[in-house]
């Protein structure tokens, strides 16, 4: 299974030397999702990172650093989608960060490699007319980091037979601990991602 961690939207204590244990063992994937964070603040954060783990990284704003460092991809979500340009609605001397050239993502007019989506039902997934590398569905248990964010899919079953049927990778997404790893594999999600499970104890007050 794709095991992900995300980062907490917020500043966490020692985080990077935290971040860098994680990526050692645990997780084969990091999206970087900070908000609050302008330009600057995100490329000292990815600066921060050891290459090897920069190159596993997935970024959730500010894409064009993707191109500036070796980062993996990036990540959108429905309001990203909903800003999309398609290339050829475009002039030539008109630079959008966001493109969809045909069924690829482009960011600054250069192609990214890798695309993940933040979905919130199967169907939103299937309706996509652009190509994921996996997309994350939530929230698939009561979120752990949103207490009051219960989960969308109480009858696993139905996911189940949702999941057969989806053209896409699907990781899940909130709720997430180790405890559930075996049953989301039952159910049939090709992933999963943990962000409250693993950041609630280290968040800096």
């Amino acid at each position: 299974m794709i095991r992900i961690v995300l980062t907490y939207p917020e500043v966490v204590q020692d985080e990077i030397n935290r971040i860098q244990i994680l990526m050692e063992d645990d997780f084969d994937i990091l999206h970087l999702r900070k908000p609050d964070f302008s330009l600057e603040m995100m490329r000292g954060f990815v600066e921060q990172l050891p290459d090897d783990i920069q190159e596993r990284t997935v970024i959730h704003s500010h894409f064009s650093l993707v191109h500036n460092y070796d980062l993996k991809g990036i990540h959108l979500n429905s309001k990203d989608r909903n800003q999309l340009f398609d290339v050829e609605d475009t002039g030539s001397c008109e630079i959008q960060t966001l493109i969809r050239s045909g069924d690829e993502i482009w960011v600054n007019r250069r192609p990214v490699n890798h695309v993940s989506y933040s979905a919130h039902s199967v169907k939103e997934i299937n309706e996509l007319n652009f190509k994921v590398d996996y997309a994350f569905l939530s929230p698939v248990y009561n979120s752990i980091s949103k207490l009051d964010y219960p989960s969308a899919f109480e009858d696993k079953e139905q996911l189940r037979d949702e999941l057969v049927f989806c053209q896409s990778k699907v990781v899940a997404l909130g709720g997430v601990d180790n405890e559930k790893i075996e049953q989301l594999g039952e159910i049939g999600f090709a992933g999963y991602a943990m962000l409250g499970a693993i950041w609630n104890n280290e968040i800096e007050v």
